[in-house]
């Protein structure tokens, strides 16, 4: 049989890497691999194969969100917020009777009798109904956001995928609206049995619908922190623990260790993710402290005039790479200094007290609910084990209201040091209208305490009367600022979603660039990673400092360990799908393209491109390979384009450094001809030498051996990644 020898790579070393390209691909041809050359030399195939490699998926989710495509009309925002308004009045008339029984008992004391009976009475009722029902539409626009969060917009489906599969969502969505309603019941149950004294029985009847319908809308949130969020659930998980642990004691070991394999994947995907997802992070509180600049009475938008002069950018992503630049620039400190571990620990640790405050301020509320399914049911366990579900969840509730609060406050005081004036940009663009609604959230919530101590008044009698004084004091304190702060941020929502379709031009093109901001945070976290890498993949050197918020050559360095990380647990996952091939069909080709790549530590991705081609032209192979095998391909090969274009751009920050150096050098010893003192030699380079103990430890071969794939396991933690959330 005729044979020949034929070389896929002739270089002998890598571009600017300096690596040793060792392991060149040689294959013997035979008849089975005649027809490979034309394949190698032809990536046609691969562009067919991949047709959304033509349309950057990065800048089409860019794009969508920029051009407001993801926002919703004035028209549908109106009758939304109106229909959670009427609905929120209608079911918080509960609270009129221990708000006007506490107005009434003040009324009686001697020390208010200075004071109009009927101003107390109205003030009372009002604050209280009005910041209850404001705490209300705000929980409710909050579940509705993180469920418009999750959902896929038709034109970006191609791109996006949910975490869940369909029936877990269903059931999701089941535990959330039914588990709802089953928390509403207790409150439905006070409201026919103690109705508001003289009403008609009709009226009666649609108070309690209303309280239902109210309740359901209110405990939606509760559920879906549960679902999202272990710090809500935590009587629960224990019992997670346990079914976690019998589950994984069924597992085999193969499978054991493919789940370990495909986590430490899935953790390289959220560490990439997250570095976007904080930059937009970021670039909101940019925009929010810099993008007004305040004159007078009124402020200037600086932002808007930029993005105004540079629509005409080639592409989205440029625009946005633009953008985060000019937010930068915009700050005295660029970037913003990150928060100190102390800092960091104090600002976790405030969100306890904050919660437990409002928790017990509110005690009357599920004291008395408490109390109610006792007297009803006539047994204290049964009555308990009734109001359980209305208690945990109005407890999460409670929590998270005050926990949130409690921790934004301490930002405030902590915080946003370099802006003069601490103005959350929804309030920016209306100052005066501001001002009005903070000081009517302040004398509102002044009088908003009055139903929770009404209710400890009315729930903790005899031997619990000890605890009253003491709660009487938080519900007072606990109640006003709870409403104060739910207040202003109903408003805040309400100034930030108006501004995106009135006032002036200025005013709409922050709010929807805000808007924006937070879209694409969350359609970067349902993109998929295939196309996320390819995205990053395709991008340019500085883009990628952009994007990723690259600080310096430390940090970089520290990103890249990471990304060889993900890559060499990708390359695993790819030699896992080998296994399934049967030596049948185990050719010489394809054993010597596997060891290749078992041997390609510099992670070149000729390699891999010659494997996407030779199995195009096998497709009887492909029938014993998983679907995702060339998904995995095409991640790897991105994600070495991705190290590529890093080690380019660290050669370029090292530059930067030494001319800096050089700069500050000259000008210190007033010596144009004098060099820097420290250069090249002084800064840690980004790919590690290859026989370097560190490089070792990142680039072993994990397949080399039955001892070796029986003890698989993940590589060292990748970087700290905080994911968002409460």
């Amino acid at each position: 049989m005729p044979s020949s020898i034929y070389n896929i790579d002739s270089s002998t070393e890598s571009i600017d890497t300096g690596f040793e390209n060792s392991h060149s691909i040689v294959i013997e041809e035979n008849d089975e691999t005649s027809s490979l050359k034309s394949l190698i030399s032809h990536q046609e195939l691969i562009e067919v194969n991949h047709p959304l490699d033509k349309e950057n998926p990065l800048n089409a989710v860019i794009k969508f969100h920029l051009d407001g495509e993801g926002h919703s009309s004035l028209t549908r925002e109106l009758r939304k917020q109106t229909g959670l308004f009427a609905v929120a009045i209608c079911g918080v008339i509960f609270y009129y009777v221990p708000s006007k029984a506490y107005a009434e008992s003040i009324c009686a004391d001697p020390a208010y009798k200075a004071i109009p009976c009927d101003f107390l009475l109205i003030n009372h009722i009002a604050g209280t109904m009005l910041v209850a029902g404001g705490v209300l539409i705000s929980a409710t626009n909050a579940f509705f956001d993180q469920k418009n969060a999750e959902s896929i917009p038709v034109k970006l489906e191609r791109y996006l995928q949910y975490p869940y599969t369909p029936a877990q969502k269903l059931a999701e969505n089941t535990v959330t609206y039914l588990g709802s309603f089953v928390a509403s019941i207790p409150f439905i149950i006070i409201t026919v049995v103690d109705p508001i004294p003289g009403l008609p029985k009709l009226i009666v009847t649609s108070q309690a619908f209303m309280v239902g319908v109210t309740n359901t809308l209110l405990h939606l949130l509760p559920f879906k922190l549960v679902l999202k969020n272990p710090l809500y659930r935590l009587p629960f998980l224990p019992i997670e623990f346990i079914i976690k642990t019998i589950a994984n004691a069924r597992l085999s070991k193969e499978e054991k260790q493919e789940k370990t394999l495909q986590q430490s994947v899935n953790l390289g995907y959220q560490l990439i993710k997250h570095r976007l997802i904080a930059h937009l992070d970021q670039a909101q509180r940019l925009l929010s402290i810099y993008g007004f600049k305040f004159k007078g009475c009124h402020y200037d938008n600086e932002v808007a005039r930029y993005i105004q002069e540079n629509q005409a950018s080639e592409s989205s992503l440029q625009l946005l790479t633009q953008l985060l630049d000019r937010l930068h620039a915009m700050s005295p400190n660029r970037p913003i200094p990150a928060s100190g571990r102390i800092n960091n620990f104090f600002r976790k640790m405030v969100y306890i007290p904050g919660a437990s405050w409002v928790i017990l301020a509110c005690a009357g509320f599920w004291g008395g609910t408490i109390n109610e399914m006792i007297e009803l049911t006539g047994n204290p366990v049964s009555g308990a084990i009734v109001a359980t579900p209305s208690v945990y969840c109005l407890g999460v509730l409670l929590a998270f209201f005050g926990g949130n609060a409690l921790q934004n406050s301490y930002d405030y005081l902590t915080a946003w040091k370099d802006d003069t004036v601490k103005i959350a940009l929804s309030f920016k663009p209306y100052p005066k209208t501001a001002v009005l609604l903070i000081m009517i959230s302040m004398y509102l919530s002044a009088f908003s305490y009055s139903a929770g101590a009404q209710l400890i008044n009315d729930n903790f009698k005899g031997e619990l009367e000890i605890f009253r004084d003491c709660l009487l004091e938080l519900a007072k304190s606990g109640l006003i600022f709870l409403g104060f702060t739910a207040m202003v941020d109903f408003f805040k929502n309400v100034l930030i979603k108006f501004a995106q379709y009135a006032g002036t031009e200025d005013a709409q093109t922050a709010a929807k660039l805000f808007a924006a901001f937070n879209q694409m945070q969350n359609s970067i976290q349902l993109m998929k990673p295939d196309l996320l890498l390819e995205s990053l993949a395709n991008a340019t050197e500085d883009q990628l400092k952009s994007l990723l918020a690259i600080q310096d050559n430390n940090d970089l360095q520290d990103f890249c360990v990471s990304l060889m990380q993900l890559a060499e647990h990708l390359k695993n996952q790819l030699f896992k799908e080998f296994e399934v091939i049967d030596n049948v069909t185990r050719n010489e080709v394809l054993i010597k393209l596997e060891n290749d790549l078992k041997n390609d530590y510099a992670y070149k991705i000729n390699t891999i491109e010659v494997l996407l081609s030779y199995f195009d032209s096998k497709p009887e192979l492909t029938i014993n390979l998983s679907l995702n095998w060339q998904r995995i391909c095409q991640e790897y090969k991105s994600i070495c384009k991705i190290i590529e274009k890093l080690d380019k751009l660290s050669l370029k920050l090292v530059k930067d450094h030494q001319l800096d150096t050089y700069s500050r050098y000259s000008i210190n010893n007033d010596d144009s001809m004098a060099g820097p003192s420290s250069g090249f030699s002084e800064v840690t380079p980004l790919i590690l030498p290859r026989r370097s103990p560190s490089y070792a430890h990142f680039w072993r071969p994990r397949y080399g051996t039955e001892e070796v794939r029986a003890s698989l396991s993940p590589l060292p933690t990748f970087s700290n990644s905080n994911q968002m959330g409460v």
